[in-house]
């Protein structure tokens, strides 16, 4: 059994336990600065006696921002569906901390080959400290990582005489998200509180190991975000991408736990990996695995590599950066999901404090291993830019086009949502011929010599292909009616996803264009004033939206079970029907704002003469009532289907 789970922390680093044993130590040795606040000054505790409530993160980091503000900034990056707050911190040296605008303009400009030439880019190269991303606790129940990050943002201020430390600082700037999930976060505790004896329980049967469904893994609309990061559903992924935009950080970090029965997993991932990361990333990806494995083998913690987590699937926290130019990791620490556990595979107890410890020196092996590496870090992201640039100028696919027919809204969803995530999306102006085939005004242009162009690829390329060695391997498996090797998703193709055309140039498109903003699909419009109606057209994203919003303001909606033709223009079966009189004043004001805000088409008419079809006051023509919906709920239902 290990420590005693009553003892009390001295200060960050020591634990009072029986007389005779060892005091625990996060960091062995270490010597910290008096005027950096403790945990126990702020929260009222020790590390890892409690679990701190997201409230409680940021609290003892707005303390640490408050004694320190010249090497610790704070920022908030958005609010979750609950309105808690969203945060990262910056840690760096003062001078650093001096320059953070310069900073963040250099690394725009590597991440622009383009705008800078080589010899500005070694002026870069030269000057800017390495940036790495500490993103922790995706899924709420996986509690050790962002107590960890509290220890790493006191030991990064108020370590003394630590040389490690100082060239961190030196050569580092260091950004830490502390909970990705707040509120899943929050369901956890609040289980965990209300189910905890005098002491905590070891037995992984007991009450507070064994959460209520559907758990705290999930957000708030029980949304996985560690698959949403190219899917952008949630608002807390959506700010978190803002923020990776607007600081390109070059090694990003996600911190995870797992299963009791494990033990420590870090990089190299297993294989597949996916055919747009470079050789340069998989080689960074050795030297923080070895230098992890050093730490941990001087402490004596067990963990392992290359096994489960795979580098395929670009939704992951530990994807979707590499296809900027980053090093992304996925780091997973066997979860004593409460304050203390057992395994059941041998019997060992092990704390919470012992979990948060590892994440603890994993994140400080890997600030070093950056400041080891922080030029060939800045040298291989501007390189991994260029090169998307060249490869795009010379793959047999020069630009994807994105053909704005069919379901309109879908295109520009697809358009807006690429454009979300730093890819560089045009809108035509005019008709364009591709192939030899014409593509209609409003399509959107999308040239692969870019630096997102890898992005580019695995999100629109209708197959990303795995390894020929490891599909081979699969089916020797398959054949023996073996497990695969497979840990997730493996297609997600968005044109596919989103029913969109995609049409492959061999040549750059010439024309007319206009950039698309990030959040920039055309508006819908209310084309005219009707004296009788105002009818959408079905089949399209944007009307369901549309349908949708109309209902939750009250609209008495209609809607045609069979198609018509009215004023020369066809109208196919389920075109949605505003009666003006039947919706009284201001209908026509209320539909512009929907319209605006689900980019709807709506179209005026003032008369109910059909030339076609079903005519408007038909029987056929029926009144949509809001539906009452039934979810179900609790166990044995999935929490993912919910």
């Amino acid at each position: 059994m290990r420590n005693a789970p009553g003892c009390l922390l001295v200060a960050l680093i020591g634990c009072s336990l029986a007389p005779g044993q060892q005091p625990f130590e996060f960091w062995p040795g270490a010597r910290y600065d008096a005027s950096i606040p403790t945990y126990e000054k702020v929260l009222g505790y020790q590390p890892a006696e409690r679990i701190t409530s997201p409230e409680g993160l940021i609290r003892y980091l707005e303390a640490l921002a408050a004694a320190a503000p010249k090497r610790i900034k704070i920022f908030d990056y958005g609010r979750t569906w609950e309105d808690r707050r969203l945060v990262f911190a910056v840690i760096g040296s003062e001078a650093n901390m001096a320059r953070l605008k310069q900073i963040q303009d250099g690394l725009a400009g590597l991440a622009d080959p383009r705008k800078t030439p080589r010899q500005e880019a070694e002026r870069l190269v030269a000057s800017l400290p390495a940036t790495v991303w500490l993103a922790n606790g995706v899924h709420g129940n996986e509690i050790s990582a962002p107590e960890a990050s509290l220890l790493v943002a006191y030991h990064l201020l108020a370590a003394r005489n630590d040389k490690l430390v100082e060239r961190i600082l030196s050569e580092v700037l260091v950004f830490i998200d502390p909970l990705q999930n707040p509120d899943g976060r929050a369901r956890f505790l609040q289980h965990f509180t209300e189910s905890l004896g005098l002491e905590p329980n070891a037995n992984p049967d007991a009450l507070e190991h064994v959460e209520p469904w559907p758990g705290g893994r999930m957000n708030h609309y029980l949304f996985d975000m560690n698959r949403d990061w190219f899917a952008l559903t949630q608002p807390e992924t959506r700010g978190r991408v803002r923020a990776l935009l607007a600081w390109r950080p070059l090694v990003f970090v996600d911190l995870h736990e797992m299963g009791a029965e494990m033990s420590y997993y870090f990089a190299p991932e297993a294989e597949p990996y996916n055919p747009h990361l470079v050789s340069e990333q998989r080689e960074a990806l050795e030297w923080f695995g070895r230098n992890n494995a050093r730490w941990f083998d001087q402490f004596g913690f067990r963990y392992f590599v290359r096994e489960i987590f795979d580098a395929f699937y670009p939704g992951y926290g530990a994807s979707w950066p590499a296809f900027h130019g980053a090093v992304s990791m996925t780091y997973e620490q066997a979860s004593a999901r409460g304050l203390l556990m057992q395994r059941r595979i041998d019997g060992e107890v092990f704390h919470f404090r012992e979990t948060v410890r590892r994440q603890f020196v994993a994140s400080i092996s890997t600030l070093e291993t950056a400041a080891q590496n922080r030029r060939r870090l800045l040298e291989n992201f501007y390189r991994y830019r260029q090169t998307a640039i060249e490869e795009g100028n010379s793959e047999p696919v020069r630009e994807y086009v994105l053909v704005r027919r069919g379901d309109t809204s879908a295109v520009d969803k697809l358009a807006s949502l690429l454009a979300e995530q730093g890819v560089e999306v045009r809108r035509a102006a005019a008709p364009l011929t591709v192939n030899g085939r014409e593509v209609p005004a409003g399509s959107y242009a999308i040239r692969l010599a870019q630096p997102a162009k890898r992005l580019i690829r695995t999100l629109l390329d209708p197959d990303v292909k795995m390894g020929e060695a490891f599909v081979k391997e699969q089916e020797r498996l398959r054949s023996k009616k073996l497990p695969d090797e497979i840990y997730d998703i493996v297609a997600w193709s968005l044109p596919l996803v989103y029913g969109v055309e995609m049409v492959a140039s061999p040549q750059p498109l010439d024309g007319a264009f206009q950039a698309v903003a990030p959040g920039g699909a055309p508006a819908g419009v209310v084309s005219g004033t009707a004296k009788l109606a105002y009818l959408a057209p079905w089949g399209t994203l944007a009307a369901g939206r549309l349908l949708t919003a109309a209902l939750r303001q009250g609209l008495k909606v209609w809607s045609a079970d069979r198609a018509f033709r009215l004023n020369g223009r066809s109208y196919s079966r389920g075109t949605l029907i505003f009666w003006v009189h039947e919706n009284g004043a201001g209908l026509e004001q209320t539909l512009k704002k929907l319209a605006a805000a689900t980019g709807a088409a709506i179209e005026a008419t003032d008369t109910g003469y059909v030339e076609d079809g079903v005519s408007l006051g038909s029987r056929r023509v029926i009144p949509l009532k809001a539906p009452e919906l039934a979810i179900a709920w609790d166990r044995p239902v999935s929490a993912y289907s919910a």
